[in-house]
């Protein structure tokens, strides 16, 4: 049985009123977990990123995660990730 938490955290920028074109459609995200296989592994992993908002259902995402892995199947140390998300 494995157990793990995480909490994050989200501002969407127009929330500043700033009267830059396009800055409305950005919102910086943060997150911080923590995991426990139970075979041996234990992961730490902090994020950061930035998500721009075509529209309410299509959005890109940029992140980059620190990792902290000991044990077994230890995951790599760290990553940048990219991503094109639609919602329907």
């Amino acid at each position: 049985r494995p157990d793990g938490w995480w909490i994050q955290a989200g501002y969407k920028l127009a929330g500043l009123n700033l009267e830059i074109p396009y800055i409305n459609n950005f919102e910086l995200v943060a997150r911080a977990e923590r995991e426990n296989d139970k075979q041996g592994t234990k992961t730490d992993r902090y994020t950061a990123g930035l998500v721009y908002y075509f529209s309410n259902t299509l959005l890109f995402e940029g992140d980059y995660m620190l990792t902290q892995s000991h044990g077994l199947n230890p995951l790599p140390p760290n990553s940048f990730v990219i991503q094109l998300s639609y919602g329907f």
